[in-house]
This record gives C-alpha cells, sequence and structure tokens, in this order.
C-alpha cells in the first residue's frame, strides 16, 4: 500500500503537487480500467462469438446475481487481498508511483476486488459490448474506481487513515453494491428485449 490504503497525500502540500497527484492516479485508473476490459473482451471472444446472444445474456445474468449474492454475504467467493507495494513511493516517486497505483487500481481485478460489481462490469463488458465500447466502460470503470481513491483520498486534517473518514460505512457500501448488481441483473433482459 501507499501510505496506508488509498490515501494519495498526508501532511502539507502546495496545491499543485495534490492536483498532479490525482490527475496522475486517475489517469492512470482509466488506462488500468480500459486494458483490464481489453484482455478479458479478447479472453472471452469464444464465449462471444461461439454462444447465442441471448445465452450470453443469461451467462451475464448468473454472473450479475452471484455478485449481489457475494455483496449481500449470501454467497462466498474468494477475495484478493493485495495492494501495490508502499516501495513504489519511494523506488518511482509520488507521482509515477500514484499513476501506477491509479492503473492497478483502475484494473480492479489486479488489486484488492472489495465488491463483486467489478467483475460484472469487466465480463458484461467482454461479453456484451464491441471492442470499443467496451474499452470505454472500462475506462470508466476504471476512472471511477479511483475517483474515490482521489479527490476523497487527499486526506484532510484531523482524519489520519481512510478508515477514519469512512469508519461506519461497512454495511452500506456492500448492500449498494448488491444492489447495483442485482439491478444489473434485471435491467440486461430488459434491455435485450428491448433492442
Amino acid at each position: 500500500m501507499i501510505n496506508g490504503i488509498a490515501s494519495l497525500v498526508q501532511g502539507e502540500h502546495s496545491k499543485a503537487f495534490v492536483g498532479r497527484v490525482v490527475l496522475s492516479h486517475a489517469a492512470g485508473g482509466a488506462v488500468g480500467g480500459a486494458t483490464m476490459a481489453g484482455v478479458c473482451w479478447l479472453v472471452l471472444t469464444p464465449v462471444r462469438t461461439l454462444l447465442p446472444e441471448v445465452v450470453d445474456l443469461g451467462l451475464m445474468v448468473v454472473v450479475a446475481v452471484c455478485a449481489g449474492l457475494f455483496d449481500f454475504g449470501l454467497l462466498p467467493l474468494r477475495r484478493q487481498n493485495r495492494q501495490v507495494p508502499q516501495r513504489w513511493f519511494s523506488t518511482y516517486g509520488p507521482q509515477r508511483a500514484y499513476a501506477l497505483y491509479g492503473f492497478w487500481l483502475g484494473a480492479g481485478l489486479a488489486t484488492n476486488v472489495t465488491y463483486a460489481l467489478e467483475y460484472v462490469v469487466f465480463a458484461g463488458a467482454a461479453v456484451l459490448l464491441p471492442f470499443g465500447p467496451a474499452l470505454v466502460a472500462g475506462a470508466i470503470f476504471g476512472f471511477g474506481r479511483t475517483g474515490l481513491a482521489g479527490p476523497i483520498g487527499v486526506i484532510p486534517r484531523g482524519a489520519s487513515t481512510w478508515s477514519e473518514l469512512f469508519r461506519g460505512q461497512q454495511l452500506r457500501l456492500p448492500a449498494a453494491s448488491g444492489l447495483i448488481a442485482l439491478g444489473l441483473a434485471g435491467a440486461m433482459p430488459l434491455l435485450y428485449l428491448s433492442s
């Protein structure tokens, strides 16, 4: 981890420094998300091309329902529990270290997978979208994921860690992710039928 989970800047720094760190982190996240979406799209090409569209859609509904059940704690799913090494900060300097951290965080599946919704996003983009839109969806996801750790991750005075900022949110965030996954599971067939 770099200065604790997702805490981009601690201590006193100029606004220009904080801006560069947050922008490099967000750009890295967008590139990481697009890269992971591209890799998933290539790996899942046989599923997308050999199976009928309705089967692809059915598989994505199953993935989304399983993700929702996981986030509600009703289905066990093995979590990755890794973060980027602290030594990146001293090896690459702050701006490059946070850009790399953003890349890994935006790639989603390469770091700690907190919520199963990430599987729905990357699998759905890979199976249901053409290559270009899949990359855009991955970039938006990566940018959004790093957005949480970007401006919010700049630790204000009085809070020493990320966990102090979000104390008490442990139950709300998985529930929100689970509801989004289940909502996507319901929306995918409707979107398919309307097209």
